[in-house]
Protein backbone atom coordinates (compact mmCIF):
# COMPACT_ATOMS: atom_id res chain seq x y z
CA UNK A 1 0.00 0.00 0.00
CA UNK A 2 0.96 3.65 -0.07
CA UNK A 3 0.12 6.94 1.57
CA UNK A 4 -0.79 9.67 1.32
CA UNK A 5 -3.04 9.24 -1.73
CA UNK A 6 -2.92 12.92 -2.74
CA UNK A 7 -0.10 15.46 -2.77
CA UNK A 8 1.96 18.15 -4.45
CA UNK A 9 5.60 18.60 -5.42
CA UNK A 10 7.76 17.85 -2.38
CA UNK A 11 5.32 15.30 -0.94
CA UNK A 12 6.86 12.09 0.36
CA UNK A 13 4.89 8.94 -0.40
CA UNK A 14 5.55 5.92 1.80
CA UNK A 15 5.17 2.61 -0.04
CA UNK A 16 4.99 -0.63 1.92
CA UNK A 17 5.14 -4.15 0.57
CA UNK A 18 7.55 -7.04 0.16
CA UNK A 19 10.79 -7.45 -1.79
CA UNK A 20 11.39 -3.69 -1.99
CA UNK A 21 15.09 -3.95 -1.17
CA UNK A 22 16.18 -4.16 -4.81
CA UNK A 23 13.90 -1.54 -6.40
CA UNK A 24 15.44 -0.11 -9.57
CA UNK A 25 12.78 2.33 -10.75
CA UNK A 26 9.65 4.05 -9.42
CA UNK A 27 6.99 5.74 -11.55
CA UNK A 28 4.12 7.96 -10.44
CA UNK A 29 1.58 8.43 -13.20
CA UNK A 30 4.11 6.96 -15.64
CA UNK A 31 6.85 9.47 -14.73
CA UNK A 32 10.10 8.38 -13.00
CA UNK A 33 10.45 9.80 -9.48
CA UNK A 34 13.35 9.88 -7.01
CA UNK A 35 13.03 7.35 -4.19
CA UNK A 36 14.90 5.94 -1.22
CA UNK A 37 14.91 2.33 -0.06
CA UNK A 38 14.25 2.33 3.68
CA UNK A 39 14.02 -1.44 4.18
CA UNK A 40 13.04 -4.59 2.27
CA UNK A 41 9.42 -3.67 3.08
CA UNK A 42 9.40 0.12 2.66
CA UNK A 43 10.46 2.82 0.20
CA UNK A 44 9.86 6.57 0.20
CA UNK A 45 9.10 8.42 -3.03
CA UNK A 46 9.80 12.16 -3.18
CA UNK A 47 7.54 13.91 -5.71
CA UNK A 48 8.93 16.59 -7.97
CA UNK A 49 7.14 18.98 -10.38
CA UNK A 50 7.03 16.39 -13.18
CA UNK A 51 4.77 13.96 -11.25
CA UNK A 52 1.39 13.07 -12.73
CA UNK A 53 -1.85 11.65 -11.38
CA UNK A 54 -1.96 7.89 -11.84
CA UNK A 55 -0.84 4.53 -10.54
CA UNK A 56 2.41 4.04 -8.65
CA UNK A 57 4.64 1.48 -10.35
CA UNK A 58 7.63 -0.10 -8.61
CA UNK A 59 10.16 -2.02 -10.71
CA UNK A 60 12.45 -4.47 -8.95
CA UNK A 61 15.59 -6.19 -10.21
CA UNK A 62 14.45 -9.63 -9.05
CA UNK A 63 10.72 -9.40 -8.29
CA UNK A 64 9.47 -7.76 -11.49
CA UNK A 65 6.97 -4.91 -11.64
CA UNK A 66 4.12 -4.07 -9.28
CA UNK A 67 1.49 -1.40 -9.91
CA UNK A 68 -0.88 0.07 -7.36
CA UNK A 69 -4.58 -0.61 -7.78
CA UNK A 70 -5.51 2.85 -6.50
CA UNK A 71 -4.14 5.93 -8.28
CA UNK A 72 -2.18 8.71 -6.62
CA UNK A 73 -3.64 12.19 -7.19
CA UNK A 74 -1.02 14.85 -7.97
CA UNK A 75 -1.99 18.47 -7.46
CA UNK A 76 0.33 20.49 -9.68
CA UNK A 77 1.28 24.12 -9.38
CA UNK A 78 -1.12 26.30 -11.39
CA UNK A 79 0.38 28.03 -14.38
CA UNK A 80 -0.56 31.40 -15.83
CA UNK A 81 -0.65 32.30 -19.49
Amino acid sequence: GFGPQIGTSGTSIIVTGTNLGDVRNVLVGGVPMPYMIISPTQIVIRLDNSAQTGQITVQSATSGTATSFQPFTFIGVPTTA
